[in-house]
């Protein structure tokens, strides 16, 4: 609160604000709007944008066109195929050897190791594909 000095060096009287329970209600409502804040709330309003379009890109491949590796929690498939790492990483080099720049479509099963996604993006990269999308289930 506001405390009264006698008269001061100029003969006014001269007042002192406390200054500490104004810190102090800060600090509560501080710490209040940070508990109170749902960050989920403030991540879904958010805005992203993406890249324009490409005027010289080639068109866009169809879903039957491109090259899909699914990533299960027990193994790989290639278009339907069931295979092996190393499997995989044969069959995307052939293709890489006959279309350097065809999209590859990496789909991950809910249940699958991160491990095994980074694998397969680790294999595009060592055959030379760079055109990829990945998705999940």
């Amino acid at each position: 609160m506001i405390k009264r000095r006698e008269r001061g060096r100029f003969g006014t009287l001269e007042h002192k604000i406390q200054m500490t329970p104004m810190i102090d209600v800060t600090f509560q409502l501080l710490i209040f709007f940070i508990l109170a804040l749902d960050p989920m709330d403030l991540f879904s309003h958010l805005a992203g944008s993406r890249p324009g379009d490409d005027k010289n890109a080639p068109p866009n491949a169809r879903l039957e066109d491109l090259a899909r590796v699914n990533v299960w929690a027990g193994g790989y498939t290639v278009n339907g195929r069931a295979m092996t790492i190393r499997q995989v990483e044969k069959w995307l080099g052939e293709l890489a050897k006959q279309q350097p720049d065809a999209p590859v479509l990496i789909i991950c099963a809910g249940d699958s190791e991160h491990s095994r996604l980074v694998q397969v993006l680790d294999v595009c990269t060592d055959v030379g594909l760079h055109r990829l999308s990945i998705a999940s289930r």
